[in-house]
């Protein structure tokens, strides 16, 4: 709900529909029997935060204050009957501003009650010649310096003028800051709240401009209280949302004066609040809306049992996870301790074998044959052994939990939740609407017969009194189109908090599924070969788990990459896994492979060209797997890399560009000899290889753009004799032998050769 500027406030009125409404209270007569009062006509608040102010030190700034007044609004709104809350927050709180809207309250019926929280600076200076201190309040564009408190606003001013100019029963100021200065009517102090009908009778009947302040002279305000708001805020929120029918100003003083400074003097502080009367008798009262402590408390039970049903759920799966782990790494240690044990017997009896047969001399071709194949036998035997274990890994880790959480079931709960969650804003709307429609057509019914008037009488009425008739109709249907506003933002917010309390609980829930992974058992996982990238050494799997099926690349030497494909059951796939609302997808996939003790995990990509030279990760980065560097561009003949390396795909050879500057042959030769980029090994181009660069039309000068310098001639390392040099002209392809001492348009390029294998 948008905060009411102060300019609304300029023409308040009270219509007279609001007095008939008014606020009541119920309390015991004399007799015990319960009897109804009412107390106001209308009701009225103002709440002004101030964190930032606009003339003070950056070590002056406040930092909860805002938050106070928010908090203070917010139970407002939720829990008590006003008619009207006017909110001002920082640079919004000016000197003007907030004069405005006080002075716009004169309007107020002497039936009314007006409350007034300020939370922010305050300010003690001493009277003239020992007379009594002045307090002030500091507004967003207010100022610290004692020579510039016109720019503040006096406790004299609201005592004098301000109070005096609201004709409202009950004016209650509460000040969230420490100063004195507040000039109350100390014989007041002797009236003790009650609790009966009389009392309330008492203090309907009597005028009274009561203060409240969380502090006294030269005191801090503490924070750090209930609810993250400072200590006296805090305990006020506190007591108000506590009331369950009603509660007094002079109430409220007393509980906040006592706790308040309890809670200081715990800390080793000392914050004692002050309260008193202006002038007057009476006793501001806060009422609680029923219908919104109501709501308030169902939102709060259903809240409170949805959790605990969640807490329930999450023990139960939390402890079946807690064994299935336990019992899962018991026994892979296992397996992976009996594959080494075979793998090292396996080991020993080859090397027994190999050492008898270089004992033995030369063997003939059957000896070695027979040899071979009992090595083959043997190997064979090991595939079997390890393809048990790994069989028997699989169905290990294929036992789940019966009543565990499987992710087929955390996939539907997150659509569940997703349906409920669209569910839950469609209502609001329709609610809304509904609501809102059958409210405006009350309100546009009355509006409507007070525009009904009779139709301009040109022959006997002037325009000017036509318009007239008009706007005294428009003066008194202003008070109902206003009403209607009021109503209509009263019913979204009310209809707003049950949806966002009801989304609350929905969006933790859904937090938590889509924070849980899943192991896949082994036996749930299929994968097979699609192919291996022998200049890259990676090899590229399909993995297919829970319906789901994914391409994996797996960095692995080409012998390895051999046996594994020959024989894909030694490896055995761990797959982890989590819920989206598409689906599962993958989060980690790696291949143990028990005999070898190794563990291969999948790298995520997007996207890999044909040979598998170039790969793009899910990260979005594009890496040259053959050489390692990562990849800025290519046209399809080169490939730029990110530490400036150009490399030509076709023949392997890697070009770096020198300094884009005029430069001598000399200079070109010197920098290149001094580069030691990526290791070394970089030479002056050949003319033939600075021939095979020139392409007509390429880039800006008939070359790979890639290769970005702004010089037409490079210097080759070729030279006539032992003094001139041999450049090539990439203008025109003009080859001549120009001074070695000429830097004209020449540049430097560097070359060496990797190989493209």
């Amino acid at each position: 709900m948008q905060p009411k500027s102060a300019s609304h406030r300029q023409h308040l009125s009270t219509p007279a529909h609001f007095k008939k409404r008014g606020i009541n209270v119920v309390a015991k007569a004399p007799k015990g029997q319960s009897k109804k009062l009412q107390l106001y006509d209308y009701t009225a608040a103002l709440i002004v935060g101030i964190d930032r102010y606009e003339n003070l030190e950056k070590s002056e700034q406040l930092t909860y204050a805002v938050k106070d007044a928010k908090g203070v609004e917010k139970i407002l709104r939720d829990s008590f009957q006003f008619d009207e809350i006017v909110t001002l927050y920082n640079e919004e709180a000016t000197r003007d501003k907030i004069m405005q809207v006080l002075y716009g309250f004169r309007s107020l019926t002497p039936e009314g009650g007006l409350f007034v929280y300020f939370a922010g600076h305050g300010i003690t200076i001493p009277g003239a010649l020992g007379g009594r201190d002045l307090g002030y309040l500091i507004p967003y564009d207010g100022s610290l310096n004692a020579a510039a408190m016109y720019k503040n606003i006096s406790m004299q001013q609201v005592k004098s003028d301000i109070c005096v100019s609201i004709s409202a029963k009950h004016v209650f100021f509460v000040f969230d800051a420490c100063f004195a200065g507040l000039m109350l009517d100390t014989r007041s102090t002797l009236i003790k709240p009650g609790r009966d009908f009389s009392y309330l009778k008492a203090i309907t009947a009597e005028q009274v401009r009561q203060v409240l302040t969380a502090g006294s002279k030269g005191e801090t305000v503490l924070d750090g209280g209930p609810g993250g708001h400072s200590v006296f805020t805090g305990r006020l929120i506190q007591a108000l949302r506590s009331t369950e029918d009603y509660i007094t100003a002079r109430e409220l003083g007393q509980y906040l004066k006592k706790q308040v400074y309890a809670d200081a003097v715990a800390r080793g502080h000392t914050q004692r609040p002050l309260d008193g009367e202006i002038y007057g008798t009476g006793d501001f009262v806060f009422v609680p809306d029923a219908d919104k402590k109501r709501k308030e408390i169902n939102a709060e039970v259903y809240a409170l049992e949805t959790e605990i049903a969640r807490l329930n759920i999450l023990k139960k799966e939390a402890a079946q996870a807690r064994n299935k782990s336990r019992e899962r790494d018991i026994e892979r240690q296992k397996l992976i301790k009996d594959a080494k044990l075979k793998q090292i017997l396996i080991r020993k009896r080859e090397r027994e074998a190999a050492e008898k047969h270089k004992s033995q001399g030369m063997l003939v071709v059957e000896q070695f044959e027979k040899y071979r194949r009992h090595r083959e036998t043997e190997k064979q035997q090991q595939i079997v052994i390890l393809r048990m274990k790994a069989n028997k890994m699989r169905q290990e880790l294929s036992q789940e939990s019966i009543q565990g959480l499987t992710i087929d079931s955390a996939v539907a709960k997150l659509k569940a939740i997703e349906e409920q969650r669209e569910k839950i804003t469609s209502d609001f709307t329709t609610e809304f609407e509904n609501q809102a429609n059958s409210l405006s057509a009350v309100y546009d019914k009355k509006i409507a017969r007070i525009m009904d008037i009779p139709p301009w009488d040109k022959e006997f009425e002037t325009a000017k009194v036509f318009q007239a008739r008009v706007d005294v109709a428009e003066i008194k249907a202003a008070p109902f189109r206003k009403e209607k506003r009021g109503r209509l933002v009263s019913l979204r917010h009310a209809l707003e908090t049950v949806r966002d309390d009801a989304l609350r609980m929905l969006n933790k829930q859904r937090k938590i599924l889509l924070a849980k992974r899943f192991h896949v058992s082994a036996s749930q996982v299929r994968f097979s070969f699609v192919e291996y990238f022998l200049k890259s050494e990676m090899m590229l799997d399909s993995i297919t788990a829970n319906g789901t099926t994914k391409e994996f690349l797996f960095k692995i030497v080409p012998p390895k990459a051999r046996e594994y494909k020959r024989h894909p059951d030694l490896l055995v796939p761990e797959v982890i896994m989590r819920a989206t609302l598409d689906g599962p997808e993958f989060d980690k996939v790696s291949f143990n492979c028990p005999g070898n003790n190794e563990t291969h995990t999948a790298l995520p990509f997007l996207n890999i060209t044909h040979d598998g030279r170039f790969v793009t990760f899910a990260t979005g980065e594009e890496v040259d797997t053959f050489t390692g560097f990562k990849v800025v561009r290519h046209d399809g003949e080169y490939v730029a890399y990110a530490n400036g390396i150009v490399g030509d795909i076709e023949t392997g050879l890697e070009w770096k560009v020198g300094p884009d500057r005029a430069t001598t042959w000399d200079e070109a030769r010197s920098w290149v000899q001094n580069l030691g980029l990526d290791g070394g090994g970089w030479r002056m181009p050949t003319m033939d290889e600075l021939d095979d660069l020139y392409g007509f039309g390429a880039g800006t000068r008939n070359m790979t753009p890639l290769l970005e310098t702004t010089g037409w001639r490079i210097w080759s390392g070729e030279t006539l004799g032992s003094s001139e040099p041999w450049p090539l002209h990439f203008h025109n392809r003009d080859k001549y032998w120009p001074r070695r001492v000429d830097p004209s348009i020449s540049r430097a390029f560097a070359v060496r050769f990797r190989g493209n294998e």
